[in-house]
């Protein structure tokens, strides 16, 4: 379970949200402030949604966040969808 603390940044709809994450943790390599990027465009007839994120602290591996990240766009799809 991670627990973070996050802020906007940047909203322009319909096209862009920028994010700056905090993670609570005592642990310091866990420290410091991410920031995560979303964009959103139009493509055939859906959006395609892009995440670039800056700044990872280095606790946190790039496989284990492009995991979660993952399943997080899964779960939203699945949300939209109606499952």
């Amino acid at each position: 379970e991670d627990r973070f603390t996050a802020r906007f940044v940047e909203l322009t709809p319909p096209s862009r949200i920028v994010q700056a994450i905090t993670f609570d943790s005592t642990d310091p390599s866990f420290g410091g402030e991410m920031t995560m990027v979303v964009t959103l465009e139009e493509r055939d007839g859906g959006t395609e949604v892009t995440i670039l994120f800056e700044d990872i602290p280095p606790g946190i591996r790039p496989e284990d966040n492009d995991s979660g990240t993952r399943s997080s766009l899964e779960k939203l799809a699945r949300y939209i969808e109606g499952e």
